[in-house]
């Protein structure tokens, strides 16, 4: 329902990495919720996805873009952040 589809999309990276379970909107009903949030409750498929989405991660990411922005404005070089 978004312009661009940028939700779709990053959920759908995340998806195919392993951190993310995906449910289009019209696939999404009371039963698919349930028995999507119900498998969640392995432990071991929980532990995989959270591995996943600890590896994609990236910690520093808004100082580092905060730093290109403030490098730009000030007309200074890029890629001098710290990740």
């Amino acid at each position: 329902p978004y312009a661009g589809a940028h939700q779709r999309y990053n959920a759908g990276y995340l998806a195919a990495e392993g951190a993310a379970v995906v449910v289009a909107d019209e696939e999404l009903t009371a039963q698919r919720l349930l028995a999507e949030t119900s498998a969640l409750l392995d432990d071991e498929r929980r532990l995989a996805m959270a591995t996943a989405a600890r590896r994609l991660g990236r910690p520093n990411a808004a100082r580092t873009l905060g730093e290109a922005l403030v490098a730009m404005a000030e007309g200074g070089p890029l890629g001098s952040g710290s990740d």
